[in-house]
């Protein structure tokens, strides 16, 4: 058993084979806790935790209370979490705060080689622009009362928005999540709460908007404002009732809709 600090610097610190307690402090500190049950606070800056073993050790299953999230449009989605709460492992539970990435002895830890769950929870903060994303197995994913962009990735997902204006994407964002592009469209149906295709058969649930693929796509909408973007490929929109924004992208695409030409503002 050992007591560990870094300081204000970029540290590299290393536990011990008992159950250690490891600080960081400030800077962009990478902390391998070694084995035993080990408690590891990276503090402040962007942190690195190492970990022993492979990815099949590991079962992963995080709540965020606390966090900050760095959002650039569409293509670059960056996420860095300040809490993260618990990671139970084989060589010991560890248990870890403040940590940007996760890195494995073997290789980088990708969030799609496990299901996860996560769940965004706000008490008084207003917070929009939040990225969630899951991987390639069963991801449950839910968010808040802000605005939540959610990509489901491979596997059969449970995606659930809460309050705010949330939107799911089915194209190939570059995040800190490893991502895959993958050949095929996506059939969603925002009303009935569906999303079919190669990524999976994903339950949505409190979703408004939708981002599809880069092949063709069909998108439904419901009774609620709606936006939708096809990006590239031949697809199909129908927005359904209330006001609603249908952008095809690339391609020849067609929207569908109901009642009087007078209603709608088409631009090409």
């Amino acid at each position: 058993m050992a007591l560990i600090q870094g300081d204000n610097d970029a540290n590299s610190l290393t536990g011990t084979a008992g159950d250690d307690t490891i600080s960081g402090l400030g800077g962009n500190d990478t902390i391998t806790g070694g084995g035993g049950n080990d408690s590891i606070d990276f503090g402040n800056g962007i942190d690195t935790g190492v970990l022993s073993g492979t990815m099949g050790q590991y079962q992963f299953a995080m709540t965020v209370n606390a966090y900050s999230w760095k959002f650039e449009p569409f293509y670059q989605a960056h996420w860095t979490l300040n809490t993260f709460d618990s990671i139970g492992a084989r060589n010991g539970h560890d248990m870890m705060s403040d940590v940007e990435y996760l890195q494995f002895a073997r290789g980088t830890v990708r969030w799609h080689d496990v299901p996860v769950t996560y769940t965004v929870s706000l008490q008084t903060s207003v917070l929009d622009n939040v990225v969630i994303a899951g991987g390639t197995m069963n991801d449950t994913m839910t968010g808040h009362d802000g605005a939540d962009l959610f990509v489901g990735g491979l596997g059969n997902d449970v995606i659930d928005g809460k309050g705010g204006d949330d939107t799911v994407a089915y194209t190939s964002f570059n995040t800190y999540v490893t991502m895959l592009p993958l050949e095929g469209g996506v059939t969603v149906n925002v009303q009935a709460g569906s999303a079919t295709g190669t990524w999976g058969n994903d339950t949505l649930i409190n979703i408004e908007h939708v981002i599809g693929t880069m092949y063709p796509d069909l998108i439904i909408g419901n009774a609620e404002p709606n936006n939708f973007f096809g990006i590239d490929g031949n697809d199909t929109m129908f927005g359904g009732a209330g006001p609603d924004s249908l952008d095809g992208g690339n391609g020849v695409d067609w929207a569908l809709y109901e009642g009087n030409s007078a209603d709608y503002t088409i631009r090409v």
